[in-house]
């Protein structure tokens, strides 16, 4: 009689155990979801694997965030599971006031994490965009290849974070870039600040394993270089540069966040002068109720049609972009914008369709998606320079914040020194 009453008290226990705490199976593991009477709560302490467990209540969707990503469960029953994985959004991030002045006084301590970039109050409880609202699936950001201790993350919030895209075999221009206008020893010492002015490079991999080897050197030597797990490829322009945003606003940080090619100067004598007058401006006059919000580079009206040749180069499908028109974008080869517009993107590529070869035109969609318009600037100069007519004015040169179409690390480090000695800022 003890063995069948031990044996039905161990069935009741197991039964319990079962009711209280599911399990799910994915990627050939289990992962545990807290469930209590058909309720989504925060079971931290009891189910150390779930960092939080929500139900949507309008559809009876449980979504729950792991560590390891999103496992969205479509049934509200506990059979019949219909999951899938997405990227790890840091849970500390809260919607941004576009309208206020947090993105700009350093305070960054809302922003991400050193570890992961996640939502937690975005996901299904607060109002989301329009075109959001009715989607349930998010498209991950893409993670890194190997080098995240080569890439050394800024120990403090930076003030100008510049990040390049590259290509594995232009170190030359990478190089050159370092000895000019990306070195920011005068900026630091200005501003008495170690990541005043920081400059990193995105490169994807290429099919060179030589020249993979090469590159990988290059970042242990420099630790500047982000490598993106993805061949570089002009197809995977839009990944190099939504990787440059998730690392900069995960890893420093910036108060402003420069994206670039490695074919453009940049006068940063110019653009830095610009961006401490813009910062002491919103310190010294808060009534103006000045837009706190930057995102501003060269707009311009052309180029802003579908092409829907799927022999060109831009080509893009209807199922990836449906209207005939873009929205107004910036120019990709040199943009800048402040940390609560970067932290604003972030949010909104998780409900966006990547368009792959244009980063640009996805950069202005997110934009879109959070109610935003680039502001044209006549400073970011879109002009090319051929080699043999190469040459600028120096008044013009003065007032520039980026010139694009300067390859030469030679002709890179002329036109600073020509700022230096020739402009006042």
């Amino acid at each position: 009689m003890v063995p069948v009453q031990k044996y039905l008290y161990l069935i009741c226990i197991v039964y319990i155990g079962i009711f209280l705490l599911g399990f799910i199976y994915v990627d050939n593991r289990l992962i545990p979801i807290c469930i209590l009477s058909q309720r989504c709560k925060t079971q931290s302490a009891k189910c150390p694997i779930t960092m939080l467990c929500r139900r949507h209540h309008r559809n009876g969707q449980y979504v729950i965030m792991t560590k390891d990503g999103f496992y969205q469960r479509h049934q509200s029953g506990m059979n019949n599971l219909s999951l899938h994985v997405q990227e790890t959004w840091n849970d500390k991030v809260e919607k941004p006031n576009l309208a206020s002045s947090t993105g700009i006084a350093g305070n960054a301590t809302s922003l991400l994490d050193h570890k992961t970039i996640s939502v937690q109050k975005f996901h299904l409880s607060n109002k989301l965009p329009t075109q959001a609202k009715s989607k349930t699936q998010r498209y991950p950001i893409t993670t890194y290849w190997k080098n995240r201790s080569d890439i050394r993350p800024c120990r403090k919030d930076a003030f100008v974070l510049l990040v390049i895209n590259s290509k594995p075999n232009n170190i030359f221009r990478r190089n050159g870039i370092r000895k000019s206008w990306g070195d920011g020893s005068t900026q630091i010492k200005q501003m008495n600040h170690p990541y005043a002015w920081r400059t990193i490079f995105v490169i994807g991999r290429s099919t060179d394993a030589y020249i993979n080897l090469t590159v990988e050197n290059e970042a242990k030597r420099y630790g500047d270089i982000l490598i993106g797990q993805f061949i570089d490829h002009f197809k995977n322009l839009t990944e190099k540069t939504i990787l440059g945003m998730y690392w900069a606003a995960t890893y420093c940080r910036p108060q402003y966040y420069y994206k670039g090619d490695d074919d453009v100067f940049v006068n940063q004598a110019n653009l830095f002068h610009y961006l401490i007058q813009r910062n002491r401006q919103l310190s010294r006059r808060p009534d103006l109720q000045l837009a706190p919000t930057l995102w501003a580079g060269n707009v311009g009206e052309k180029n802003r049609d579908v092409v829907r040749q799927n022999t060109s180069k831009y080509y893009v499908s209807y199922k990836d972009y449906s209207r005939s028109i873009y929205p107004k974008y910036c120019s990709g080869f040199a943009y800048i914008m402040s940390a609560n517009v970067l932290k604003g993107m972030l949010h909104a590529v998780q409900y966006k369709r990547k368009i792959q070869s244009i980063d640009d035109v996805f950069i202005g969609m997110l934009g879109q998606q959070i109610g935003l318009v680039p502001t044209h600037d006549h400073r970011f100069d879109v002009q090319h320079y051929p080699f043999t007519l190469q040459y600028i004015s120096i008044p013009k040169l003065c007032k520039l914040f980026a010139v694009h179409g300067i390859r030469s690390p030679i002709r890179q480090m002329r036109m600073l020194r020509q700022i230096y000695d020739h402009c006042k800022y």
